[in-house]
């Protein structure tokens, strides 16, 4: 694949994850999927299969009343896309939520097959803590 196509591949999957289609967006992914965001809070770690990452996407939807998402950049090279993003919205508890960071795809015959998503993890630890000890 050339280079925009695996751009339009990592688009089309993030789309289709923030528009809740998390079917479409593994259909994209190869079968031995791995997706790693470095930290010590439960969207830490690695996520490794479809299965993982369906239930990752899921979880990490459900956290926000509202989420608006802005792609600052998408950059390509060989097999490897990165991309820049920023969010900002509200969660469920209605407290403020803003974060920036880098997802890096690696993309192997056709298919996303390694996503490492850099953010502020500090931010989502927090987010955490402030989830499970409030109502929702």
């Amino acid at each position: 694949m050339s280079v925009e196509d695996n751009k339009k591949l990592v688009m089309d999957t993030w789309l289709a994850f923030w528009r809740g289609d998390i079917e479409e967006g593994v259909a994209n992914m190869t079968d031995d999927i791995a997706w790693f965001t470095p930290g010590t809070n439960q969207f830490s770690g690695w996520k490794r299969g479809k299965d993982a990452i369906r239930a990752f996407r899921f979880g990490e939807l459900d956290i926000f009343e509202e989420l608006k998402r802005e792609i600052i950049g998408l950059y390509g090279d060989g097999d490897t896309v990165v991309m820049e993003a920023l969010a900002v919205g509200r969660l469920r508890n209605g407290a403020p939520y803003e974060n920036a960071g880098c997802v890096v795809w690696q993309i192997r015959d056709g298919k996303i097959h390694t996503v490492r998503q850099y953010v502020d993890t500090q931010k989502a630890a927090a987010i955490s803590t402030l989830l499970h000890s409030a109502p929702s």
